[in-house]
């Protein structure tokens, strides 16, 4: 039995979907995110992003801490010197 990859579409086919859909990025881009996007609204979005993920890294810390028992057991007769 032949193990090689049969596919529905030739070479020139191949090519011409990738076209298709650079240009259907293109046009996604263009029309669509780029009139939005300066410098000052990615800087904004990034510095929100920072601060969402910072308060949840600080959830977490805080409710992790909270669930585990840090306490050292340490007797008042197991210190040398006391």
């Amino acid at each position: 039995m032949d193990a090689a990859l049969h596919l529905p579409f030739s070479g020139e086919d191949m090519f011409r979907l990738k076209y298709l859909l650079s240009m259907v990025r293109l046009f996604i881009y263009n029309s669509l995110l780029s009139p939005g996007l300066t410098v000052s609204s990615v800087t904004f979005g990034g510095a929100i992003l920072f601060l969402l993920f910072g308060f949840i890294y600080l959830y977490q810390a805080f409710t992790l801490s909270a669930a585990v028992d840090m306490a050292i057991p340490i007797s008042v007769g197991s210190q040398p010197g006391v």
